[in-house]
């Protein structure tokens, strides 16, 4: 049936029970950051969350980590030009 495909890929998608769930879960976590980073955001927003945020999807690949290495310069930047303090 294919609603237990569907079931089980989003299994495999929460679980990051492969490779290519792995990386899935990671860039979907990146995604959503450089939306935060891009994005018209409230003054209140919380910048310094994007920083911890997925961190745990990103540790065992060395592409993955630099990708997130990027995106974390990028958060600080934005932060920097919002004069948002940096607390880490």
């Amino acid at each position: 049936m294919k609603y237990e495909k569907i079931y089980d890929l989003w299994t495999e998608y929460n679980e990051c029970s492969t490779k290519e769930a792995k990386l899935v879960k990671a860039m979907d976590k990146l995604e959503t950051i450089v939306q935060h980073n891009q994005g018209d955001n409230p003054k209140d927003f919380n910048y310094e969350f994007n920083l911890s945020y997925g961190k745990q999807y990103f540790e065992d690949d060395d592409i993955l980590k630099f990708m997130r290495n990027i995106i974390d310069e990028d958060t600080k930047e934005s932060m920097a030009s919002k004069n948002v303090n940096i607390n880490k």
